[in-house]
């Protein structure tokens, strides 16, 4: 760090992006992570058939984060739900904060990005695997930077890091498309701008290439095999993802929270617009790239967002510091107190050693907050009651209870929850779409919806449970068809063959 202010906000931009990132660890996938890093844990092994399902009994399972499941169980296993705010918080707080590091305009203006960032992503800190591509695509941009600059000669770090991330997330893929970016945006500007480059550059790209290369493939030292290529493709390939999971939809620029994404994204496009000196070309592709994957689903924002600050602090700030210098000129025209004469003013020995102070004491507040946010959002009393408003809680309660057995037909968005909490009952589905397809979901699809034969559809599954939300047509055909209604309230209804 340049100087014991920028220090000071390194620790309080940490600190609030801590507190935005720490909330309560619940989330629709969180469950089967949980599940089967438990199962990895102790079993030694990670898990690469279904274990959890009864459509697809011991098919293979591409488990691209088997490793981000081992370390959010590991979380969990330690502290609790503690354990899963605290690590996602941190992750957040990490990937946004090196960032900070890499800037080279004044601290408050990288705060201030880092911040308004952190508000724009923070729809996407949720506790899963995915998390940590957010930070190893942060690390990725650093170390080409540093490349770039300074022809860093540890570029062989930078295949460990996709090894380790494609164990962590499939998420890597993300990394692979920066780094194509980056290739690509070096060579149009050799080709296309006549831009005057230092000697060796043409080298220093085909380096690159060969970097880009070998981390394309190192990430096949996976218990996946090949198969971590290919789930990329078979998730995207998956057509009912937008119909069905929400994270795979466009952005709705009509809900307050998916806003901030679409104001950054204007403002970088103002920044590149307007800038004083022609933009990289890297930096160009890569805002073009990120924002296309972020307009196709918001669960891009996060990348998007991680991307984009490097290229807003970089050309934002030459036209924010032409505007305050103008600023400047009004105050001195005025005869206003002018920042240097504030700046002689506040370097007086008494003043800093009250600056010290009253830094400290933010700093204190600041970490004195963060903790009690964190316990007070994953204390678990508080955690169980609010899972009731997102999952059958009590009506699983009553599905432990029932003697009978058999497999469970359920909602898409509670096969996770099941998982978990409902251990020897075999869902009908859960989040993992790579694994059930267009089919199993078109399947499920019709049969919530009471679509064609859906008796011979139950018995040719032997599914003796139905838990469905009570506006499902299949719920209201069950009743007049001879099944037992085990439970119902205004979120589930559980329904069990007689």
């Amino acid at each position: 760090m340049r100087s014991s202010a920028e220090r000071l906000f390194l620790v309080i931009l940490f600190l609030l992006v801590f507190l935005m990132a720490a909330r309560m660890p619940i989330d629709t996938d969180m469950w089967w992570h949980l599940r089967a890093g438990e199962a990895t844990w102790q079993g030694g092994s990670p898990l690469l058939a279904d274990p959890f399902s009864f459509t697809h009994p011991g098919e293979e399972w591409v488990n691209h984060s088997w490793l981000g499941q081992v370390l959010l169980y590991g979380a969990f296993r330690v502290l609790g739900y503690w354990g899963v705010s605290l690590l996602v918080a941190l992750a957040a707080a990490c990937s946004l904060t090196l960032l900070f590091l890499r800037g080279v305009s004044p601290a408050p203006f990288r705060a201030f990005l880092i911040i308004f960032g952190g508000i724009a992503m923070s729809p996407v800190w949720s506790p899963r695997p995915q998390v940590f591509s957010l930070l190893f695509l942060a690390i990725t941009i650093i170390v080409l930077e540093i490349y770039q600059e300074r022809g860093w000669r540890r570029m062989w770090l930078l295949p460990l890091l996709f090894m380790l991330w494609s164990n962590i997330h499939a998420g890597y893929s993300l990394g692979l498309i920066y780094l194509g970016c980056v290739v690509f945006g070096e060579t149009l500007d050799q080709l296309l701008l006549g831009r005057e480059r230092k000697a060796g550059s043409w080298a220093q790209i085909l380096r690159l290439c060969g970097w880009t290369t070998i981390c394309g493939l190192v990430v096949l030292f996976n218990p996946n095999g090949i198969n971590v290529w290919l789930v990329q493709f078979n998730t995207v390939g998956v057509g009912a993802l937008q119909q069905f999971v929400v994270e795979w939809a466009s952005p709705d620029f009509h809900d307050l929270m998916q806003q901030p994404f679409l104001w950054i994204l204007l403002l970088t496009i103002f920044s590149l617009g307007m800038s004083v000196v022609r933009p990289e070309g890297k930096l160009v592709v890569a805002v073009i790239i990120f924002a296309g994957l972020a307009l196709m689903a918001r669960r891009h924002i996060g990348p998007f967002v991680i991307v984009v600050l490097p290229a807003l602090e970089r050309y934002g700030w030459p036209l924010a510091r032409t505007f305050w210098e103008r600023l400047e000129e009004i105050r001195a025209f005025k005869k206003m107190p002018s920042l240097k004469d504030r700046e002689s003013t506040l370097s007086q020995p008494e003043t800093m050693r009250g600056a010290k102070v009253i830094n400290l004491l933010i700093v204190s507040l600041l970490a004195a907050s963060a903790i009690i946010k964190l316990y007070i959002v994953a204390f678990p009393a508080y955690v169980n009651t609010t899972l009731k408003e997102y999952f059958p809680v009590d009506a699983v309660e009553i599905l432990l209870e029932s003697p009978l057995g058999g497999n469970l037909l359920n909602e898409y968005n509670w096969g996770g929850y099941l998982i978990w909490h409902s251990r020897n009952t075999p869902v009908f589905i859960d989040g993992r779409t790579d694994l059930y397809g267009d089919e199993t979901i078109g399947e499920w699809a019709d049969l919530i919806q009471a679509q064609g034969d859906w008796s011979k559809q139950l018995e040719r599954y032997k599914i003796n449970f139905v838990l469905l939300k009570p506006e499902r047509l299949l719920a209201a055909h069950l009743g007049e068809n001879g099944w037992r209604q085990l439970y119902a309230d205004e979120q589930a209804v559980l329904f069990a063959r007689r």
